[in-house]
């Protein structure tokens, strides 16, 4: 009798103690909702929507890492994928390491018994700028096995794109074949062929673009066509065209070509507008002061702040982010096409566009005569009103008892409502003198005022002070009411005479 009460109870505490661990498990494991998504597209954020490309219905994105970084890895992106073609997700994560400039890819496979992610492989790639990269896997026809593909600049600011196959042996253990590492000083783009069929990489075309080493000082370009070899698995030149450039001056061309990035942004700064779109058609404005990009479009504007920026030969690539929402990114491409034109492709949401999907901003630029923010020192408007701010030394004063003082580029403003002080300049926008107030408290944004200088009469001066907004394609009064002041002398220049 007392054996199979000894026996009962060592049932009952067996029972006791697998209970508890299957629950342990269910509380630990990492569930991850199965999708069947065709194309699977590196993590970021949500798109932008109205002006956004086509995009896939379907991705399965990991926004963190699901295994254990180490302490010399910093996270940079991750993608959810079937790396074994076992039905369940793995993931890749892509890192930097302390000490290496390079990134790299760190595969994990999900136990299907645990559902826990372990470390299998590391692949390092040649881009070393993580505001470049994008991370991306394809499928691969009559397999149920991906195709990795990343992109980015490497150490030297050339572009490179880079595929590598999955491959599983007997043993069910993966490896990779390089199908593609290609490097260029250019452009390297990927097009979908077939745009009605499934979304696999044999349909994909690669075209790389290449300056003449023939002819260094021009804009002639090589470009190199890749497509699909299915015998050898890998994706073989079929072509190469040497592009004839516009021709530009050799002056400008060597300034550019220095990969000095500051050189190329105050090229760019100012409004560039697309002669096919029309009179209210999309603009770009690149200004170096306030470090963001304005696309416009039907008087609509998005602001993006720069995050990063990396020249390349006659070129340079940018990184942006949304001045409201800092989760919505758009990549640019800017190539020189001649001292006032230039091509631009811009990557919309890269976590959700498909390969091949073409922006709607992408495409030739002018440049718009006279529009750039800070005019140089030549500008008429700009040296007369400097030169009245540094003459007119006394206070402008009304009325109301209120004043205005410009000494030693500082200003001071004195109203019934405020007394601000700070740094001035004077701007010229659409043939404009705008007055920019630059607080010394640094929490107060800027004042932007549109100036203007009368003479009343012999000896008594107006000037009048509208405060504006300021934007790339327009100056628009704010509705507060205009200052004006008066001088009742000549000022210093004069009285010398």
């Amino acid at each position: 009798m007392k054996k199979v009460f000894y026996l009962l109870l060592a049932i009952f505490v067996v029972g006791i103690g697998v209970l508890l661990f299957l629950n342990r498990i269910k509380i630990e494991s990492t569930t991850i909702e199965k999708q069947n998504a065709q194309t699977i597209i590196p993590v970021a954020a949500e798109s932008s929507g109205k002006e956004t490309a086509e995009i896939e219905d379907s991705t399965n994105q990991g926004k963190d890492s699901l295994i254990t970084l180490r302490n010399n890895e910093s996270f940079v992106q991750s993608l959810l994928i079937d790396m074994n073609g076992d039905g369940i997700e793995d993931q890749i994560i892509a890192v930097k390491k302390l000490a290496d400039p390079f990134i790299y890819l760190i595969i994990s496979l999900q136990d299907p018994m645990t559902q826990k992610f372990e470390r299998t492989d590391e692949i390092r790639t040649g881009v070393i700028q993580s505001k470049t990269f994008s991370l991306y896997a394809s499928k691969i026809k009559d397999s149920n096995l991906p195709a990795l593909i990343y992109m980015g600049m490497t150490s030297n600011n050339q572009q490179l794109l880079t595929i590598y196959l999955t491959e599983l042996d007997k043993k069910n253990k993966i490896s990779f074949h390089l199908a593609a590492d290609l490097r260029c000083d250019g452009e390297i783009s990927i097009k979908d062929s077939a745009r009605n069929e499934e979304d696999v990489i044999s349909n994909y075309t690669i075209y790389s673009y290449n300056s003449d080493p023939d002819k260094p000082n021009t804009l002639d370009q090589i470009e190199q066509i890749y497509r699909w070899d299915q015998k050898n698995k890998v994706f073989a030149q079929i072509s190469e065209t040497k592009i004839p450039g516009k021709k530009i001056e050799a002056q400008l061309l060597q300034k550019l070509s220095t990969g000095n990035v500051n050189l190329f942004e105050d090229f760019l700064s100012g409004l560039w507008y697309q002669p096919s779109s029309g009179k209210n058609g999309r603009t770009l404005f690149f200004s170096t002061e306030e470090n963001e990009v304005i696309f416009s479009i039907d008087n609509i504007e998005e602001i993006y702040m720069i995050d990063a920026a990396a020249s390349r030969r006659y070129g340079i690539y940018f990184s942006t982010k949304n001045a409201s929402i800092s989760s919505i990114h758009r990549r640019l491409d800017v190539k020189l096409n001649g001292v006032d034109e230039i091509q631009v492709r811009v990557i919309e949401d890269v976590a959700r566009l498909k390969i091949g999907t073409a922006s709607t901003w992408d495409g030739v630029y002018k440049k718009k005569p006279n529009t750039s923010i800070l005019k140089s020192t030549d500008s008429p408007l700009h040296t007369r009103f400097m030169q009245v701010l540094k003459d007119f030394t006394e206070p402008w004063t009304n009325s109301a008892g209120e004043s205005f003082q410009t000494v030693n580029e500082k200003f001071t403003l004195k109203t019934a409502h405020c007394e601000d002080s700070g740094w001035y300049a004077v701007l010229e926008i659409k043939d404009k003198a705008i007055l920019q107030c630059k607080h010394e408290n640094p929490e107060k944004n800027d004042v932007f005022y549109h100036i203007d200088l009368q003479a009343k009469e012999e000896k008594k001066y107006t000037l009048s002070l509208i405060e504006v907004t300021v934007s790339a394609n327009s100056i628009t009064p704010t509705g507060a009411p205009p200052l004006i002041f008066e001088q009742q002398k000549l000022p210093k220049s004069k009285q010398t005479d």
